[in-house]
């Protein structure tokens, strides 16, 4: 499957609204980990040394999410 790659929220409702699958900037680590490809914690601390930008209630899910996993 496909997926647009978008975080800009009007972009997201107009893609959406079109029929596309659509993953924000944190959903490709999310991924990638799920698939067991990477450590999401460890892609995460990297990601957050740029410019990005994503919701504290979504990162908050994903931080407690992998640090139970990995503990």
């Amino acid at each position: 499957m496909y997926r647009c790659l978008m975080d800009d929220r009007a972009g997201v409702r107009a893609a959406r609204r079109k029929g596309l699958a659509v993953t924000g900037t944190i959903g490709i680590p999310e991924e990638a980990a799920r698939q067991g490809q990477l450590d999401f914690l460890d892609a995460f601390a990297r990601l957050r040394q740029t410019n990005f930008y994503c919701l504290q209630m979504i990162v908050d899910r994903l931080l407690a999410k992998y640090a139970k996993e990995k503990s």
